[in-house]
């Protein structure tokens, strides 16, 4: 076996290209589809560097992977949005203490939103208008089979108690058969299908939920940058809210 750093350069060449050569076919496949999320950023680094890992490992074909990066960018988005939104709510900052004041208004952003649960950003992204009634409803559907079952790695949250017919079989010491009657097990709770029914899931359902979240998140991020106020020099805070983002001292909705 070769030890680290024994590898010659013309060897890695070759096992590299050996790697992307096997995974060209969902290159090809998945490629068109996620042309424009990949090579268009939301101008957001923390949300920006999930989104292109997402796509690398959408078109590598690692699907499972995918899903648990996006559940991560999904719970980045929300509570970057509640950041963002809080401090261009607050109140109009002192210009004499600039930057000071507007690192203020960040750190306690952060301090409010960083420690929530899904469930929660969710809901307080819908009270304060981040995301609309039918968004919400969307992510909440979503946050069971996806967040839920990839993060916590929960098969009955991924599958479900579908039930799977399997025909028990041993071989007994004389090299025969011994079939047993059928029996029907919850595909969730078998082992021996449950590791490829979440592989086919996550083939099937991979790409459209980072689609959904990807256009959920650039719609979001245009609405909140519209809050934010045009005139030069002007910065992140100053002003007042947009009047499409909820005041937060005075939550309604959802």
């Amino acid at each position: 076996m070769t030890e680290p750093g024994e590898l010659s350069t013309e060897e890695a060449v070759t096992e590299i290209k050996g790697i992307v050569n096997s995974r060209f076919e969902f290159f090809l496949k998945n490629y068109p589809v996620l042309r424009s999320a990949f090579r268009n950023c939301y101008y957001a680094p923390e949300l920006d560097t999930w989104r292109h890992e997402v796509c690398l490992c959408l078109l590598f074909g690692m699907y499972q992977a995918a899903i648990t990066a996006t559940n991560h960018l999904l719970e980045s988005f929300l509570k970057y949005s509640l950041r963002l939104h809080y401090i261009i709510s607050a109140p109009n900052s002192d210009v004499e203490h600039f930057p000071e004041e507007d690192m203020k208004k960040s750190r306690e952003a952060m301090e409010k939103v960083d420690n929530l649960n899904l469930a929660t950003t969710i809901n307080r992204a819908c009270r304060l208008g981040i995301i609309s009634k039918d968004d919400k409803k969307k992510l909440e559907h979503l946050k069971s089979p996806f967040r839920d079952a990839y993060s916590h790695a929960s098969k009955r949250k991924l599958l479900g108690d579908a039930p799977v017919k399997m025909i028990p079989c041993t071989i007994t010491d004389g090299g025969e058969f011994n079939v047993k009657p059928p029996v029907e097990v919850p595909v969730g709770n078998n082992p021996v299908t449950a590791w490829f029914a979440q592989l086919e899931h996550a083939k099937a359902m991979a790409i459209p939920y980072f689609r959904y979240l990807d256009e959920l998140i650039r719609k979001t991020l245009d609405k909140l940058k519209a809050a934010v106020p045009s005139v030069n020099g002007t910065r992140v805070g100053e002003g007042h809210p947009s009047e499409n983002i909820v005041d937060p001292l005075n939550e309604t909705g959802c």
